[in-house]
């Protein structure tokens, strides 16, 4: 087989819904990649959209959406100190003036590049990808879309096995 190296980012976008309100939801991102393939992505760019509805949900500090990429959909939580979790995202509302009529403009998507890190990215294996979100304290399901830019990358069999015991993505 030969090895595959992008010269190209990939693009992948996924919408998801909270299935009930407080319930961690995930939704699975279809990369056509195989385990015993032994492919890697290497994780460039992750946007965030939030929708509108979602954003409004937040109206007071207890208010939280939370939002992020993992390795495994068996997992109890987005906290970033669990080694499924790629990437994690909350959002609450901070009250500036004392008046909830205050506002400020909010520019989407929330973006986290990883493109400074060495070797360009955050490398994961390429199966078993999901988008996870939760809402805390929120009135109705939270909604958002995430876009992921990635490049392909084979790996050598121990290489490949390492990544997965370290991202615990079999579990």
């Amino acid at each position: 087989m030969a090895a595959i190296t992008d010269k190209f980012a990939n693009l992948a976008n996924l919408e998801i819904t909270e299935s009930a309100i407080g319930t961690l939801t995930f939704k699975e991102l279809n990369t056509g990649a195989g385990i015993f393939e032994k492919m890697a992505m290497i994780i460039h760019r992750i946007e965030y959209r939030p929708t509108l509805a979602s954003m409004e949900l937040l109206i007071d500090g207890k208010d939280a959406l939370e939002f992020g990429w993992v390795t495994s959909n068996q997992i109890t939580s987005l906290a970033k100190n669990k080694a499924q979790v790629i990437d994690e995202m909350s959002l609450s509302m901070v009250l500036i003036g004392g008046a909830a009529a205050d506002f400020m403009l909010v520019e989407k998507p929330f973006t986290v590049s990883y493109s400074d890190l060495p070797g360009g990215g955050l490398i994961v294996p390429a199966t078993d990808l999901f988008l996870g979100c939760i809402g805390t304290s929120v009135a109705s399901p939270i909604s958002l879309s995430s876009s992921i830019y990635f490049t392909y990358r084979d790996l050598k069999p121990e290489e490949y096995w390492e990544l997965v015991e370290a991202t615990r993505a079999l579990s």
